[in-house]
């Protein structure tokens, strides 16, 4: 019963590609309320969630398109920390930890084409993330 697509986007647009969980969902909180942390606090452990969003779940405001992945962890804890410490060095920019089976990805970014996606890789590589590359992935509208 497993369905086929030629291309991502139409695996999207059928509300399937995106197989993640957004830690951000999970505690509760939009990618765009990402609580920022001051410098030099420790983290404050996720608080759990009331539901946890199914892991097909793909939003309607989600369109194909471009993300730079700065790193993949096996654990959800060094992920997290990571995209605190992204965070701080990266204000202006989104950044997203996502759960693909079986690593948690530090993702920046929501692009609509594979050029502003290669030109925001360059500026993260030069404010200091060199193994940052860019990936197709469903993104916010």
């Amino acid at each position: 019963n497993e369905r086929v697509f030629q291309t991502n986007e139409e695996a999207v647009k059928a509300g399937i590609y995106e197989e993640f969980v957004d830690s951000m969902l999970l505690k509760g909180l939009s990618a765009r309320e990402v609580p920022r942390e001051p410098a030099g606090r420790a983290e404050t452990p996720a608080r759990e969630p009331a539901e946890v969003p199914s892991p097909g779940a793909v939003s309607p405001e989600t369109v194909m398109g471009y993300r730079v992945q700065l790193g993949a962890f096996n654990e959800q804890e060094h992920a997290e920390r990571f995209a605190g410490r992204a965070r701080e060095r990266l204000a202006s920019f989104m950044v997203y930890v996502r759960y693909y089976h079986p690593l948690w990805k530090v993702q920046v970014g929501d692009c609509r084409t594979r050029e502003e996606a290669e030109r925001l890789c360059d500026t993260l590589r030069g404010r200091g993330f060199p193994d940052a590359w860019v990936i197709q992935s469903g993104i916010q509208r």
